[in-house]
């Protein structure tokens, strides 16, 4: 399943536990299938974030030179975190 569909299902779980009208049984079947849902989908997002690479420059031939970004910076290099958010998708949140 993608990140998307991931998502997607999880809205769809969050309806139905918010409506108030599922037995427990089925509540409680929506909830751990959310959970397992959001574990898959944070694999995924930490699988994505340690291939994003930054843009260093250019060699002088022109091609771009790329460099890994640490996880670390992510969380502690505002500059990388301004980089990445710009290429976030709308409401995305980033961290």
């Amino acid at each position: 399943m993608t990140f998307e569909a991931s998502l997607a299902r999880l809205e769809e779980i969050v309806k139905q536990l918010d409506d108030g009208r599922t037995d427990l049984e089925t509540a409680l079947a929506r909830y751990e299938e959310g959970v397992t849902l959001l574990r898959k989908s944070h694999g995924i997002l930490d699988t994505a974030q340690r291939r994003i690479e930054m843009l260093r420059g250019t060699a002088s031939d022109g091609t771009p030179i790329l460099e890994p970004v640490a996880e670390s910076q992510f969380k502690t290099d505002p500059d990388v975190r301004g980089r990445v958010s710009d290429c976030s998708p709308k409401g995305a949140a980033t961290n």
